[in-house]
């Protein structure tokens, strides 16, 4: 009998770098000898079984509902909704991955406050709940922290519960084992995202836009304005300076500028691409509001001369393409991964959330000190990449190792 490994944190597809971890992990994994099937758990089930489908070539997909209630459906729905995702919230964690005898929890920084201590408490509370159901928990690709308050108090009990963690950088590792003390078995890896996917060698797809390899620019934006600048109105009038100064560096190359969302769902960022290429009004603009798969996304971002990127993945996807990018960061992981872990720390910009128009000013003498020098920061990438997708596969292989042994 097929072992069955369920995988969290992949329920939006249409978040690409979210996305590119899971297929990753299915594709790896599937070419084992005794390969799994796995689980996945989404609210659009079509969608997410689709998506996966088309990205992978995998067979071996289950997608179940990450809300399977446990009370009858005769209860009135309102009355259902609401004790369900409350009360027996939980209780639904651990129904939802009956039958996997492993659980993995993809990365990101889901493990740090950068989103609200609720947030947090809400995916502790996810994981304690793996292991009473008595699961193998193992972490990939992680950004642990950092943790004030009860996060802080509580974090080391919790990561201690689980089988294995694999840190994304070195700050996050040196933070859970040195500052929470934390005990259980720990190793850096690089990001999952870095591995290539299973479809990226098909380039043509840049042909179907109309561009030509390096004959354009990209800019990935994003709606996570609270976590960039204090003021939305502020925040969008930055982004639209940032851009006009990138179209301007872009016409001085003869390029255009791409202007691409990588998450299309909580939240949206087609509004923004929209909104800025209406104000920017250039002929020279192209802004994407299809639906791609992250291969797609990833062979725009891999045929660019230079990268802008708010997004973590989409910066990665840049570097694991030998782009080089300018990381506009708002916390902590941009510096781990890209800094600490790759050793390019000149291409992260850190966001002053109370001065959004220095960090813009900033940004643009980076791109453009950037472009003065593509050579040299192609030539920088190539090196700093030469280990990193064994570095990724391995945490892929120790899993492998575990289910055989499940």
């Amino acid at each position: 009998m097929q072992t069955k490994v369920a995988l969290l944190n992949a329920h939006n597809t249409l978040n690409y770098g979210t996305m590119m971890m899971c297929e990753n992990v299915i594709t790896h994994l599937g070419q084992q000898d005794k390969r799994p099937s796995f689980v996945v758990l989404a609210d659009d089930l079509d969608l997410v079984r689709s998506r996966l489908q088309q990205a992978t070539g995998q067979d071996c997909i289950e997608v179940r509902n990450r809300r399977r209630g446990v009370l009858p459906r005769w209860f009135p729905h309102s009355v259902r909704r609401v004790l369900d995702d409350g009360v027996f919230r939980y209780v639904n964690v651990m129904r939802s991955v009956e039958g996997c005898r492993v659980v993995v929890i993809l990365g990101g920084d889901d493990l740090s406050q950068d989103y609200g201590t609720l947030r947090l408490m809400d995916m502790f509370l996810r994981l304690l709940s793996m292991r009473v159901a008595r699961k193998k928990v193992v972490l990939l690709s992680q950004t642990i922290g950092p943790f004030t308050g009860i996060g802080r108090a509580l974090a080391p009990f919790v990561l201690n519960q689980m089988q294995f963690v694999f840190h994304r950088g070195p700050r996050s590792a040196k933070y859970a084992q040195e500052e929470l003390k934390c005990r259980s078995p720990q190793e850096v890896a690089a990001d999952l995202a870095f591995l290539p996917l299973a479809r990226e060698s098909e380039r043509g797809f840049i042909g179907e836009l109309g561009l030509d390899a390096r004959g354009y620019m990209v800019f990935v934006p994003s709606r996570l304005s609270r976590s960039y600048c204090a003021d939305s109105s502020k925040y969008m009038d930055g982004l639209v300076t940032l851009a006009r100064g990138f179209l301007d560096l872009a016409d001085a190359h003869s390029c255009k500028v791409v202007v691409l969302p990588h998450v299309l769902r909580d939240p949206n960022d087609r509004h923004l691409v929209r909104s800025i290429c209406d104000r920017l009004d250039s002929p020279h603009t192209l802004g994407l509001q299809q639906e791609l798969l992250p291969w797609q996304a990833r062979v725009i971002l891999g045929g660019s001369r230079l990268n802008l990127s708010q997004r973590m993945h989409s910066a990665i996807s840049s570097i694991q393409q030998g782009v080089p990018v300018v990381a506009l960061s708002y916390s902590a992981k941009y510096k781990d991964v890209i800094g600490s872990y790759l050793g390019l720390e000149d291409l992260v910009v850190e966001s002053d959330p109370y001065a959004f128009g220095d960090t813009v000013q900033r940004t643009l003498e980076k791109v453009a000190e950037v472009s003065n020098q593509i050579d040299a920061w192609r030539s920088y990438i190539a090196k700093a990449l030469s280990a990193v997708p064994d570095d990724a596969a391995r945490q892929l292989d120790h899993l492998a190792a575990l289910l055989a042994e499940s």
